[in-house]
């Protein structure tokens, strides 16, 4: 019966939750004018870590079929996430460690995982948006031209749906993969971009230049 009640109000829990996770991480700038836009940033943080975990867990399950399989890579994907979180808020300076290998590792896979899952949410949310959007158009032009009355006589297909299932899917696939794009952006900026550095030498030749300063270098980044 309890299984029962939380399946029914999945959504609701979910929400009720994200929303206390929210208000927990937020709760410094409680009587601080900023405290919406702090609580609004952590709720789209936290669904996005949600949504794109839940995108590795259908890439998983293809390789781990059953049910079992999915709720085993469930554990380890929460598991790794709070390793990587807990590794990433946490400076042992008291430990000898190598600083570049934990930038690497910790800080920078970390931080390309957030900024990448959190771009990508909100390029997911635009497509949501345009597609009610134009649902919601559609509607509205239908609506407007009598459309509700000759349809309610005559049913006729949903022209605002996608002609397939499959095709929906295929759009749903295309948009997650586009919105996948802040992931190889981050990853390319921490792999190559911090050591594709340029070093020129630029000699400069000015007529009324002292002496003094004859050789005289300056270093510019």
């Amino acid at each position: 019966m309890m299984i029962t009640v939380l399946r029914a109000h999945k959504r609701m829990i979910t929400f009720s939750l994200v929303a206390f996770c929210a208000f927990w991480l937020s709760r410094g700038a409680l009587h601080r004018s900023y405290f919406l836009p702090y609580f609004v940033v952590f709720v789209t943080l936290i669904f996005s870590q949600l949504f794109w975990i839940g995108r590795v867990l259908d890439i998983g399950e293809r390789f781990i079929p059953g049910k079992p399989g999915r709720a085993w890579l469930a554990v380890i994907a929460a598991v790794v996430w709070v390793f990587f979180f807990r590794a990433y808020n946490f400076n042992p300076r008291h430990l000898p460690y190598d600083p570049r290998l934990r930038q690497m590792l910790i800080d920078g896979a970390f931080s390309v995982w957030v900024v990448g899952s959190w771009l990508g949410f909100g390029l997911v949310m635009a497509f949501w948006a345009v597609e009610r959007g134009a649902r919601a158009a559609i509607w509205v032009y239908r609506y407007m031209r009598g459309g509700a009355a000759s349809q309610a006589a005559a049913p006729e297909p949903d022209a605002s749906a996608p002609h397939s299932p499959a095709r929906r899917r295929l759009l749903q696939q295309m948009a997650i993969a586009v919105s996948a794009t802040p992931f190889l952006g981050a990853a390319y900026g921490l792999l190559y971009g911090r050591l594709d550095v340029e070093v020129t030498h630029r000699r400069i030749a000015l007529a009324r230049l002292p002496k003094v300063f004859d050789g005289f270098r300056i270093a510019q980044l």
